[in-house]
């Protein structure tokens, strides 16, 4: 699952009700701006780099709720049984 919020202040709350099976495993990354429009060059190439992304909670087995950063692209990696 991947997650863009474009705000530039507020972060943003989402609710995954998973239905076709349970969690299993669950891990994230994320890429989160300091400024809007940042971004890599050949010069800077080091200006965002993906992260651990720990702010989302696993509610039971299939209920995922996860708090997206501003300026932040996140992937959660959802593995079901």
């Amino acid at each position: 699952i991947s997650i863009c919020n474009y705000d530039l202040a507020n972060s943003d709350e989402f609710n995954f009700d998973i239905r076709d099976g349970k969690v299993s495993t669950l891990s994230a990354e994320a890429l989160v701006g300091k400024v809007m429009d940042q971004h890599n060059t050949f010069d800077e190439p080091d200006n965002l780099s993906k992260v651990d992304f720990t702010d989302y909670n696993l509610v039971d087995e299939q209920t995922l709720s996860v708090s997206v950063p501003p300026m932040s692209v996140v992937s959660l990696y959802v593995d079901l049984v």
